[in-house]
């Protein structure tokens, strides 16, 4: 939970096997007026009836998935008052480490086959 100024509060909820329960503290927080802007980390249809009770509530909800590709339902999608797709931001990030990862095993090799060949020539000597 994070603070977000004059004491409402932002709930993030992940989906997990947990979800119902925490589903129904997050649209009883909504009422209470505990918080401005729900995420949902979550592409489920089955959500769809919390999504809609909490905007009935009067609050924003944002949807954090991959697209329709990668399972997001499409009437989740529409009924989030915003969605933020991670999908490209995070294979973007999994392929710089990737990358870089690669890199730095390719530097450590040389390295090493350096060493080693600084060690065989001064046992040559």
């Amino acid at each position: 939970m994070s603070h977000l100024g004059r004491g409402r509060h932002r709930l993030t909820v992940r989906a997990d096997a947990e979800f119902r329960g925490e589903c129904a503290g997050l649209v009883s927080h909504a009422y209470r007026d505990d918080y401005d802007v729900a995420f949902l980390a979550c592409g489920d249809g089955d959500y769809m009836p919390v999504v809609e009770e909490i905007k009935r509530a009067g609050k924003r909800v944002v949807v954090v998935f991959f697209n329709e590709k990668y399972g997001l339902n499409l009437d989740l999608r529409i009924a989030a008052d915003r969605y933020i797709d991670i999908g490209d931001q995070l294979l973007r990030s999994w392929k710089g480490t990737h990358t870089d990862r690669e890199a730095a095993e390719r530097r450590l090799a040389r390295q090493q086959a350096k060493a080693a060949e600084r060690a065989s020539a001064a046992k040559s000597k």
